[in-house]
């Protein structure tokens, strides 16, 4: 079969939409686009299986919709394979229906957080085929290929469970699917040196699945239960990320495995890297890591083993807010994490969210000063700052509907961008409070003092270039939440 997997140009005037290896949707007024490991692997296990595989990024690749569908016409596949998120779903059913219209043989694919959550909504609303659900769409595309490849009729739902069995998955293939694209400036902001690339190696997705996991995180509704690869396999992607010449992995693990395996994949990463810590090792290693999960000996051995970039998910400096998104963690472990982790040498980004709809203008102001608090002591490097958005299929969601937070009725989704609210914030807080606390956040660290001491810490040509994008990321991201951008309808 010839089969294609990628991303369709929407043509939105409100600029990029966050899709690929995004638990957060959002819609970015400058370019940037992340690797998309999971349906990279799809590609790969598909062309193993002898198919023949267009990877067809209209966004990343910079097309109109109009160029992309002329494209589609050349290469006539058989298959189309695109993944959705909650904002960009209503801009992906009129996609598909021009693609029907100009190729009507080709089935067509539809798979994502959102499409786990509500199946039917894309089989009523467009002319798609079938509605891919659960996290492992690779696997389930596979399953799907051969069921078509057989002659058999496969229409409707598709529901591929999230048992797959990791250890058998390969090295993805990233020249098949054009890396370049996501590896500098135009890639994830995670990466100081360049090129880098995203993996999900190390498992899928959490291994914080407590009463079901963070109550706002849309892969929970897409990974129901923790699997993890071997550290063989990591060893393998990071051995096959230097041999493309990328300079820094980020594994998007949800929480990077602990204990024994992760004991062994920095023994080996040492051995790897020659004992060179980051900036000067063959690959630097950057992943994610839940406050207070490990020792100062742990975070000692990641720096050993080139590790850098970590990701904590503060999320909130309210222990009721903690509680209530069901975190697993306490406010002191974020500050005690990211203080042993900066002690040995890497270089911790936080993420956090305003607009709960029980936490008031005092509560989150607490978490602007927190961080702040964090920049001032030169515990955290970086930062994210996002609207809390309730996502279909999530638990929080789900509360939204029983306490009728919602803002927008369901089916709105262009609502859902993460431009503004769509819950109601606490103490009646309106829109432009909830976004001048989310620009407060950004605005927390910028300081006279830091700016110095990052200043000071300039050591290599990576370490400028990497201040000047990120100064150009928080203009970007000052810019997606002033409150000015375009609006779309639903359609």
């Amino acid at each position: 079969m010839k089969i294609c997997l990628g991303y369709p140009s929407l043509d939105d005037p409100r600029g990029f939409h966050q899709v690929g290896q995004n638990r957060q949707a959002q819609v970015f007024s400058a370019p940037a686009f992340i690797y998309p490991y999971i349906p990279a692997m799809a590609a790969t296990l598909l062309k193993r299986a002898g198919h023949e595989i267009l990877w067809l990024d209209g966004p990343a690749e910079g097309l109109t919709w109009a160029q992309q569908l002329q494209q589609l016409e050349t290469f006539q596949p058989d298959l189309l394979a695109w993944e959705v998120k909650t904002p960009s779903v209503i801009g992906t059913w009129g996609k598909v229906d021009a693609v029907k219209q100009a190729l009507p043989r080709c089935a067509t694919v539809l798979m994502g957080d959102h499409v786990t959550a509500l199946p039917q909504e894309s089989l009523d609303r467009c002319a798609v085929d079938i509605a891919l659900t659960g996290g492992d769409y690779d696997f389930g595309l596979v399953e799907i290929a051969k069921r078509l490849s057989a002659g058999e009729s496969v229409r409707g739902v598709f529901h591929q469970p999230t048992t797959g069995d990791l250890k058998t998955l390969p090295v993805v293939d990233r020249q098949l699917t054009k890396w370049r694209l996501y590896g500098y400036e135009r890639g994830s902001g995670n990466y100081k040196y360049l090129p880098g690339t995203h993996s999900m190696a190390g498992g899928r997705d959490c291994w914080w699945r407590h009463d079901g996991g963070c109550t706002f995180c849309s892969w929970t509704n897409t990974f129901k239960n923790w699997r993890v690869g071997t550290v063989d396999q990591f060893m393998a992607e990071v051995e096959s990320c230097a041999s493309l010449g990328i300079r820094e992995l980020f594994d998007d693990t949800g929480t990077f495995p602990i204990g024994a395996w992760l004991q062994d994949c920095c023994e080996r990463l040492i051995k790897f890297n020659e004992g060179k810590r980051h900036g000067r090792c063959r690959v630097t290693i950057g992943c994610n890591m839940r406050p207070g999960a490990l020792k100062q000996s742990e975070w000692n051995l990641l720096g050993r083993a080139g590790f850098r970039f970590i990701l904590f998910g503060l999320e909130s400096a309210n222990h009721e807010t903690l509680v209530r998104i069901n975190k697993g963690q306490k406010e002191h472990d974020m500050e005690t994490s990211a203080r042993m982790a900066k002690g040995a040498g890497l270089e911790p980004h936080v993420t956090c969210m305003v607009g709960y709809p029980w936490e008031s203008k005092e509560g989150a102001a607490r978490t602007i000063r927190f961080t702040q608090e964090l920049f001032a002591r030169g515990w955290i490097d970086t930062l994210q700052a996002t609207i809390c958005i309730p996502y279909p299929g999530t638990a929080l969601y789900r509360q939204c509907v029983e306490h009728g937070w919602l803002k927008y009725p369901p089916g709105d989704w262009n609502q859902w961008d993460m431009s503004k609210p769509v819950m109601t914030p606490g103490d009646n807080m309106s829109d432009d409070e909830v976004l001048a606390m989310t620009r407060g956040i950004y605005k927390s660290f910028v300081t006279p003092r830091f700016l110095v001491r990052k200043l000071i810490s300039v050591r290599s040509r990576d370490d400028l270039k990497f201040l000047a994008r990120g100064a150009r990321l928080l203009w970007g991201h000052l810019t997606d939440f002033s409150g000015r951008r375009p609006q779309v309808a639903v359609h």
